[in-house]
């Protein structure tokens, strides 16, 4: 499991707390208004806890494939999309939304557009300012798609100590 995963739910959050976003209940379409065309059979039911549970109900093949197989969801991303939203909101929806867990790189990738739209802010910038500095934590490098589309499932870079100082605060 992706700890990427963690940090971009916990910064969806934040983007509540700081009122960019206001409620988890929220349906994904309020902040991706360049997609509305894909919130269609039964779609237009996904909401920001869906993604943040993974319960989007989105065909993603993503766990149990290994990452060096051209048939994980994740790798079709990087070969295959140019527009990575389009290519998450475009599968075929397999289970209603909020009914069925599936672990989603997707899903997460979704979330980091939902913070983009709604606080103007790349996820990796808006995490840095209201997550990392205020913990005195270098904000992780995250990879980006051709695309500009930051990967919030979980491919940036950051140390062990890095991430051990993110749980000081907490214990």
């Amino acid at each position: 499991m992706s700890v990427g995963k963690s940090y971009t739910s916990a910064i969806v959050g934040i983007a509540i707390e700081e009122d960019h976003i206001d409620s988890l209940h929220d349906p994904i379409w309020d902040y991706l208004s360049d997609y509305q065309r894909f919130a269609t059979d039964g779609r237009e039911e996904i909401t920001i806890q869906h993604l943040v549970t993974m319960t989007s109900g989105l065909d993603w093949a993503e766990w149990g494939i290994s990452y060096g197989d051209e048939n994980n969801d994740v790798i079709k991303l990087w070969l295959e999309c140019d527009d990575q939203i389009a290519c998450i909101l475009d599968l075929p929806l397999v289970e209603k939304p909020g009914t069925y867990f599936n672990y989603s790189g997707g899903d997460m990738i979704l979330l980091g557009e939902i913070v983009r739209n709604a606080t103007g802010m790349d996820i990796d910038d808006f995490g840095g300012i209201y997550l990392f500095e205020p913990l005195g934590i270098d904000p992780p490098k995250w990879n980006r798609f051709d695309s500009g589309v930051v990967d919030s499932s979980g491919s940036f870079y950051q140390t062990p100590r890095e991430m051990m100082n993110l749980a000081s605060p907490i214990s």
